[in-house]
């Protein structure tokens, strides 16, 4: 499994090649696990991400039907160093537990095109993002993954960084809610330590 992070805003467009992070497995917990903030930085930044996850092989796929290789979506939250977009290399995505995924919304056919189709907010806290599926860009970014590397099943694309990020300290919980696909419960919910 691999995980890839564009290095984009909503309101980037998606380069070719595109600029991302490679995210090493051992950086990934699942749901309900916490983070952990190593020492090797002396400041913390929490960014809160929308999560594709992938259901099928794909290589070189079009963007117009880059959609179908897409089968469940949530929210990450992500740990880089204070000052990270400045460094031009990092191991940002080496460190283990710097990524925290939520619970996985599954999505069928129909699904995707409701739910990639819509306009999603996404709450943390006191925060808020809406992303429109223009400056999501769902099919986009999973072409333009595509034309370098072959996708596999469970491999996740986090396809924009959200106008969502916080200083990150030990004991912090962190929620967030991903409407309308789920307004009661959060997506996810984490700890820092």
């Amino acid at each position: 499994m691999k995980t890839i992070a564009f290095r984009r805003t909503p309101a980037d467009a998606v380069s070719i090649p595109p600029a991302i992070d490679l995210i090493a497995d051992s950086a990934v917990v699942t749901a309900g696990r916490p983070l952990f903030l190593p020492d090797f930085a002396e400041a913390w930044e929490a960014r809160l991400y929308l999560a594709l996850r992938i259901g099928r092989l794909g290589k070189d796929v079009a963007e117009k039907f880059a959609t179908r290789y897409i089968d469940g979506i949530s929210l990450a939250l992500r740990l880089v160093p204070a000052g990270y977009d400045d460094a031009p290399h990092s191991v940002a995505g080496l460190f283990d537990n710097c990524l925290a995924l939520g619970q996985w919304i599954p999505l069928s056919a129909d699904d995707k095109e409701n739910v990639l189709g819509q306009t999603l907010t996404v709450t943390c806290g006191e925060m808020s993002a809406t992303v429109t599926p223009g400056m999501l860009r769902a099919a986009q970014t999973v072409a333009a993954v595509t034309l370098y590397a072959t996708v596999k099943t469970g491999d996740i694309v986090l396809p924009c960084r959200l106008p969502v990020a916080f200083p990150a300290s030990a004991g912090m919980d962190v929620t967030a809610t991903l409407e309308p696909v789920s307004i009661d419960n959060p997506v996810l919910s984490t700890r820092i330590r």
